[in-house]
């Protein structure tokens, strides 16, 4: 599995905060098997984050992560 699914899997143990600073330390999300699925799981995460975050000073953060792993 690759880092970004297991956190995924484990996102409901981690505070939102929390898993946006884990995705913005990422140095290398792909680390572990890649799959067409961790393209998923990384999509999860993000919904769950612009959800939390739309309309505070977060979602520039946000969106920044979406722009660095556009391509994963």
């Amino acid at each position: 599995m690759s880092i970004v699914e297991v956190l995924d899997d484990c996102k409901n143990y981690f505070s939102n905060e929390e898993l946006l600073d884990t995705l913005e330390e990422f140095d290398n999300p792909e680390a572990g098997n890649v799959s067409q699925l961790s393209s998923h799981h990384f999509k999860s995460i993000l919904r769950e984050l612009q959800d939390a975050y739309l309309y505070t000073k977060k979602c520039d953060r946000v969106a920044l992560l979406e722009l660095m792993y556009r391509g994963f």
